[in-house]
């Protein structure tokens, strides 16, 4: 499966004369500013999902824009999607930031992507500024994924 993210790469101006003219933009203002972000579903464990429904019970996913994150070696969630999904704790790892080290909780959850496909993963549990989940090295191993910044573009190759 090949998945495009693509953001506008033109931008308007009007001539004095009030023509609208069309010119390509420089770089993607969307990805400079805010990242390369893509929407995800975040969900119980396969197993959990099976458990409950035996009882009648369900959970929605968490839908959010999760931060393709190339320096993260492990995806991260956030307490706020712990929390409305009622994850549970399998461990606990070391992760590294830019300012400390600290010992994390991590949670067995199931990301799926634009494409429908999806995956089985432990997530770490951490505090994020704006968004809700991070895409790690342990998913982007599984991908061939070219990032053109110039033009605005991701592209996934599943």
């Amino acid at each position: 499966m090949i998945f495009k993210l693509l953001s506008a790469n033109t931008q308007e101006v009007v001539a004095p004369d009030g023509e609208v003219v069309e010119i390509p933009a420089e770089s993607n203002t969307s990805i400079k500013l805010k990242g390369a972000l893509m929407p995800v579903n975040i969900s119980l464990s396969t197993s959990v999902v099976e458990l409950i429904s035996t009882h009648g019970k369900s959970v929605q996913p968490f839908s959010c824009d999760a931060l393709i994150d190339t320096g993260a070696s492990i995806s991260v969630i956030s307490p706020k999607v712990v929390a409305q999904l009622g994850l549970i704790e399998t461990g606990f790892v070391n992760i590294a930031s830019v300012h400390s080290v600290e010992l994390r909780p991590v949670y067995l959850g199931r990301i799926t992507f634009p494409w429908g496909s999806g995956m089985e993963i432990p997530l770490v549990c951490c505090e994020l500024q704006g968004i809700d989940c991070l895409i790690g090295r342990d998913i982007l191993r599984y991908w061939h994924m070219t990032y053109d910044g110039f033009n605005g573009e991701i592209t996934i190759c599943d």
